[in-house]
Formats: structure tokens, sequence, C-alpha cells
């Protein structure tokens, strides 16, 4: 216990609120400094100074009126606020907390808080709940009041509301978080210049300004941007250089809510913020509406397989020389339950951006495996093609997934081909060409898709170790007119010779282009001279026909 009171001495002395001790007779026997300095006095002083001088109301009947005093242990309690008064008589309001001490030489302890710096933490955190605490403007939560008013009572102004939102996120890439509040409240400084006696600035969260204009004509509206970009852009700022993320909104007759204006705003300044090259986006209605479809028709592609809506279909792939139908190109196809179909390349993209094509792809491949069973059946060394999504050729399961397929439908390795379009193979080249050789080494053919549209030169194919080309439709469309498309093609199919690699040329639509491919000694063709993809049940009829061209 002795060994307690250097301790309890220290907190005495250190605690930020008033003490006083007090002797049975009321008289005060000690005070730590914050006590001192409370009630004005120096050293000691406290000790000589009547209690009812210091706390005139007394010590409120010894008791709390909702708790009993317990004479077996320590008792404490709050007081109301009560008014105490300094050495040199000033009064000031305190919030003071008895506690008994039974069976002590001490027999109260009080506790003294001074109200008046009460009320001014109060004051603090009302501010804080309402405002920003680095550049002190209103918060979100004002903004919407302010807005509400403004809305719902425009008074003699007859102008629509606008809220403007601008990103700070490259100064926050760009600097430390001093720096940034520093720059961040320099720069609100400069925004006031843009804002009238009835408009004015909020923080919508720890890098995003808000103005709120009134503006008669799209003419003072777009003078004001053009304000606050050089704003922005004045030499020697952070952002001086740098991408300026602006989202516009403006009230309309009807619009609900203040949250309707906010959130429009946001949405508008997240596009820019997208778009990147853009300064400023305004909301419009048709923008929300093709968001608002994309984003339904991202949810419905989530469910496409387990609904069943997703099929493939099967485009020919025929010899040019001998005219018959060698294998297929499989290809995804979405039919909606309410038998709206959906373009590839649009659902084919949304799936590659939210990662649904690694699911699709490996249902790609096992449907696209399941046919080429049966069709390598009916004719044997009959080839499959499925495309390959960089997604997929950056998954550690694909060559795995592809083996254990293989094995399951008891197909040939050689008898399946994956695609691959140039430009996924220059991405990440290294990673690729390790894929692919792995790919090869279980005995699957590759081919590498688009050839001629992408960034690679004509020297990267002797690394790409595949086993076709194929020529992309752009340079067939106009091959049977001559010129240096012919030249292009011609030196495509040399090289791809000369590395024994095969040669397929896509989009072959006119027999005229069918002529000056056989010119040219290319291998293969498909397109719709041919048939274009088609369901199943279709190109079996096609192939077991006999496609003789």
């Amino acid at each position: 216990m002795i060994g307690l009171l250097p301790a309890l001495l220290q907190v005495f002395e250190s605690t930020s609120d008033g003490m006083l001790l007090l002797d049975e007779r009321m008289t005060v026997i000690a005070a730590n400094a914050a006590a001192e300095a409370l009630f004005g006095a120096g050293p000691g002083e406290l000790g000589a100074a009547a209690l009812v001088w210091l706390l005139p109301g007394g010590l409120g009947g010894g008791r709390h009126p909702d708790r009993p005093e317990r004479s077996d242990r320590t008792a404490g309690w709050p007081t109301p606020l009560r008014m105490a008064r300094r050495l040199d008589g000033r009064a000031f309001p305190v919030e003071l907390t008895v506690t008994r001490l039974a069976g002590s030489p001490i027999a109260a302890c009080l506790l003294v808080r001074d109200a008046d710096g009460l009320a001014r933490c109060e004051d603090r955190l009302t501010f804080l709940a309402w405002h920003d605490a680095v550049t002190g403007l209103p918060n979100r939560r004002l903004l919407h009041e302010r807005l509400r008013a403004m809305l719902a009572d425009p008074g003699p102004r007859t102008e629509p509301v606008v809220l403007v939102a601008v990103s700070l996120q490259p100064w926050r890439r760009l600097l430390d978080a001093d720096r940034f509040d520093q720059g961040l409240r320099r720069l609100v400084v400069c925004l006031h210049e843009l804002v009238g006696p009835d408009e004015g600035l909020a923080s919508l969260g720890s890098d995003t300004l808000a103005l709120l204009w009134r503006l008669p004509q799209a003419q003072a509206l777009q003078g004001r941007l053009d304000r606050l970009r050089r704003l922005l852009s004045v030499e020697g700022s952070p952002m001086a250089g740098l991408h300026h993320a602006i989202g516009v909104a403006r009230s309309a007759p009807g619009l609900g809510t203040p949250a309707e204006l906010l959130q429009q705003a946001e949405r508008a300044l997240l596009r820019s913020l997208e778009e990147g090259a853009v300064a400023c986006c305004f909301y419009s209605a048709s923008w929300m509406a093709e968001v608002a479809e994309h984003h339904e028709l991202e949810v419905s592609l989530h469910h496409a397989l387990e609904r069943g809506e997703l099929t493939l279909h099967y485009q020919p792939k025929v010899d040019l020389v001998s005219g018959r139908v060698r294998g297929a190109e499989a290809l995804m196809r979405w039919t909606r339950a309410d038998g709206r179909g959906v373009e590839p390349t649009r659902f084919i993209a949304m799936a590659e951006a939210n990662g649904d094509i690694l699911s699709l792809g490996a249902w790609a491949l096992q449907r696209a495996c399941a046919q080429a069973q049966r069709w390598q059946r009916l004719q044997p060394g009959f080839r499959m093609a499925v495309n390959l999504s960089p997604c997929q050729l950056a998954d550690p399961d694909l060559c795995p997934l592809v083996e254990r397929l293989l094995a399951q439908h008891q197909l040939p390795p050689s008898c399946l081909e994956l695609e691959v379009t140039e430009s996924v193979m220059m991405d990440r080249p290294e990673q690729a060409i390790a894929v692919v050789r792995q790919l090869r080494q279980l005995g699957v053919r590759v081919a590498l898709d688009d050839f001629g549209t992408g960034h690679s030169s004509l020297s990267h194919l002797s690394t790409f170790d595949v086993d076709t080309l194929k020529i992309d439709r752009s340079f067939v469309v106009d091959l049977a007119q001559g010129g240096r498309r012919v030249d292009v093609v011609h030196l495509i199919i040399s090289l791809a010779r000369t590395l024994q690699m095969q040669v397929v040329a896509e989009g072959v639509e006119r027999p005229e282009q069918l002529a000056a491919l056989a010119r040219l000694g290319c291998g293969g063709y498909q397109g719709f001279l041919c048939s274009p993809a088609v369901a199943a049940e279709q190109f079996e009829a096609i192939f077991l026909a006999g496609i003789d061209r």
C-alpha cells in the first residue's frame, strides 16, 4: 500500500481536472496544480481559503438524491452545474464530483471541471459535426441542409442550383498528408473567389470539394467553370498539368431531394475520373439510363450460365484447296430469357472487366471439347478452335483445366486449337509465350488471331511458337482490289510457310476475295461466304453434307 503513494501522488498532480482533498471540517488540505490554476491561486494558497468562498453553494447535502450513501465503501457522485468563485472574486460555472472517503484522514475528494471549457469542447464537437476538420468548410451533412433550403424555398431567385464536384485525387497521389492539407487550405482560399454571397463551398470527403452556384445562363456556367479550371491549373500549383476531374449537376423541375442532386454531381465526377481525358462531365439522364442498363446487363450476365441462356455457335473452317470443312471455331452467344440477343463484343468485354470471363471461358472450353468429341468420331482429324481471353491466359489453372477436359472427353490434343489475339501476346509476351509453350507441350495447337492488327513486328513470330496465323478481316476486305494489302498478305503467307505455320484468312465474304487468297497460296478460310456461326445442329447438317467450294 505504501508503495502506491508515489504513484497516486503523481496521478493527483498530473490530472487535467482540478482536485481538492478535504478533511472532516471541510478544510482544503491539498490541491493539485490544475485546481490552483482553475481558482486563480498560487502554490498553497487554496489551503487558506474557506470552502464556502470557493463553492458558495456547498457540496449539495452530502449525498446524491438517487444514490443512498454507503458507509462500507467509497461513494462518489456528480452534482449539477454550479457556480464557483476564484480567489479574485470572479464567478465561473463548474461541474463538481464529490467522493466521500470513510475511515480515512481525507474525508472527501472534490473533482472540479471548468464548465466553460466543457462548453468550448461541446461547441467544437458541434462544429465538427457540420464542418470539415481540415478546411473548416461545411461538410456533406451541412451542404445537404443548405441544398434542402435552396430547393424548397428559392425566394426571388429563379436561377437553377448548380452543384459542382471537384476531385483532388491527383494531389493525394502525389503529396504526403501534411502537404496535401496545406495545399487544400490554400486552394479553398482561392476558390472563395468563385462563390457569391448566397452560394457556397463545401467538402464532400477527404479529397473532394463542392461548389454551390446559382447561375442564370449556360454561358455564365461555362465562364465560371473556365475560371475554376484556371485556378486549378495555375503555375506552381500541385494540380498544374494534371487531369482535373469535375462533375456538374443542375437542379431541374421535379427534382425530389438534395440527395438526388448530390448523387448526380458525384456520378458525373466518377465518369470524369474514369474517362481521364475529359476535364468536366455534366450529368445527363440519358447517360444514367445507359449506366443503369449496363448495370442490369452485368447482373444478368452473372446469372446467364445458371439460367441456361448461353450457347456456343460454330463457324466452319474450310480448306481452301479441297473446299471441305476441316474444323470449326466455337463462338459464344447470349440470348436472354426475354428473347433478346446481346452482341458478343459487348458482353464478352463486360465479362472480362468484371471477372466473369473465367467461368464463362471454362464453360465454353468444356462444351466445345464435348462437341469436338462427337464430331471427331464422325470425321477423324476434325479440329475445334476456342478463343482465349487475356484473363484466361493469365490464369494458372488454364493448362490443368485443358488437360482435364482432354482426358474427360477422350479428345486427341491435336484436335483442340486455342486462339490468342496478337495484342494479348504482346501485352505480357514473356508470360504469354510461357503459357503457349505449356499448351503445346500438352499437344494442343495454338493460333495467333487477328494477326496484323496488333503492335508486334513480324520478327516476333519466331518467338511466339504458334501453329496457325489468322489473317485479320481488315486485310481481306479489299484484297480483290489489289494494292499494298495484297503485298502484306503475301508477305504474311510467305513468312508463315517459312516458319512452318498454317494460315487461315478471316472474314471472307465474296468469291473474288477467295480467288485472291487462292492465288496467294492461303491454306484455309472462314467467313460468311461459307457460313456464319450457326447452332450445333445446323453445323452438323452442313458438315455431314460435305461442303464443296
